[in-house]
């Protein structure tokens, strides 16, 4: 029968209800991390890309969502199931790979949640595999709040994101090119990356789960990326108190801080900074008070955690009046401070 598909094509079939779709490439020196190669050379960027991309692959595969590696390149798809298949845990649980559309991260990103929703998932995470810190719980966590928006988005350190989730029932009666307008205008590859979405977001009607309720990551793209994240690493191994029940990708940190030449600093070079004082509008000025000086007020700082704590649910979106939506998205989209 034309356009059956057989068991030979079963690991590119989604039949879960959840998905995780991560972008990658196939680990080939000279395609991978170039912006890195620049400074420690294409073979140990490749190897620093490579160990992050299978931990994150091992992470995702411990969850009970489907998993599907999208590819740059058609050609990469063969190379990229056998790469990949020893990941597979149980054996027969395969990884789907896929090949990327042509366009830009927008376009791409747009297909990807298509093809999976048209596959029949309910709930859809799409991330990045240059985030070494990217695990499980994570993941876990995305869907968690999915339940109750139907948008979610993990920050980077970059100002932009590296997972974002969507809800299919943000589709229900609703116009079918929603996907495409949500990822439309998007200034990628900038700080206002993070901004423009939870902004698109709201104009659609959207609601999108509160700034940090998944952890702020690093993307490594360049060696000033590779060296934070090293310094966060160390840190963390000096201060055991700050660590949050996780074990260390040690392989990775291994082979950036050999090729960065990275010397960790000693326990009495640590410094704990100072909080820095919010300033700004929104929830940033409220919790200031208004200027340096000010009496912090109980109420306002009620209502700013109250207000960063609990923007407005799925069910609540319908009840939101037209003209206040663009304050939300100012609000909710507005980056905060972290330490």
């Amino acid at each position: 029968m034309e356009g059956a598909w057989s068991h030979a094509d079963l690991d590119c079939k989604v039949v879960n209800r959840t998905a995780i779709i991560l972008f990658g490439r196939l680990p080939v020196p000279g395609k991978v991390k170039t912006r890195l190669a620049k400074t420690i050379g294409d073979g140990p960027a490749c190897e620093c890309y490579k160990g992050m991309c299978e931990s994150v692959v091992r992470q995702a595969m411990r969850s009970t969502a489907s998993v599907i590696f999208m590819c740059s390149e058609e050609a990469e798809v063969p190379l990229a199931k056998k790469w990949l298949e020893p990941f597979a845990n149980p054996s027969w649980r395969k990884i789907a790979v896929r090949a990327q559309v042509e366009g830009n991260l927008g376009d791409r990103i747009t297909a990807a949640f298509d093809q999976a929703f048209k596959d029949g998932c309910e709930e859809v995470i799409v991330a990045g595999t240059d985030v070494p810190d990217l695990t499980l719980d994570t993941f876990t966590l995305a869907f968690l709040h999915l339940q109750s928006f139907d948008v979610v988005i993990g920050p980077s350190e970059d100002d932009g994101y590296y997972l974002i989730g969507l809800h299919r029932k943000a589709l229900q009666e609703r116009s079918g090119d929603l996907v495409k307008k949500l990822f439309r205008g998007i200034h990628w590859s900038t700080s206002l990356v993070y901004r423009d979405q939870v902004s698109t977001a709201y104009k659609l009607e959207l609601s999108v789960s509160p700034y940090k309720c998944l952890p702020v990551l690093i993307d490594v793209d360049t060696a000033v990326d590779a060296r934070r994240w090293l310094e966060r690493a160390a840190k963390q191994r000096h201060h055991p108190e700050q660590e949050d029940g996780r074990k260390e990708p040690s392989e990775i940190y291994a082979s950036l801080a050999k090729a960065l030449k990275f010397t960790p600093p000693q326990d009495s070079q640590w410094r704990r900074a100072a909080p820095k004082k919010l300033g700004g509008e929104g929830w940033a000025s409220e919790i200031d008070g208004g200027g340096a000086g000010s009496v912090l007020s109980p109420s306002g700082i009620l209502s700013a955690l109250k207000r960063l704590a609990s923007p407005p649910r799925r069910q609540d979106m319908p009840n939101i009046r037209v003209t206040n939506r663009t304050n939300l998205a100012k609000a909710n989209g507005k980056k905060l401070t972290y330490h």
